[in-house]
């Protein structure tokens, strides 16, 4: 997790936008593990 939030300090993303993004990967997971 640490490593993704220098990388987006590195190319000038929000953590909010980080955030965002890892919240919506792991509702794809759960509905995918769901299905």
């Amino acid at each position: 997790m640490g490593n993704i939030a220098s990388v987006a300090r590195r190319h000038g993303i929000s953590k909010h936008t980080v955030y965002s993004w890892v919240k919506r990967l792991s509702l794809m997971v759960q509905l995918n593990l769901s299905l």
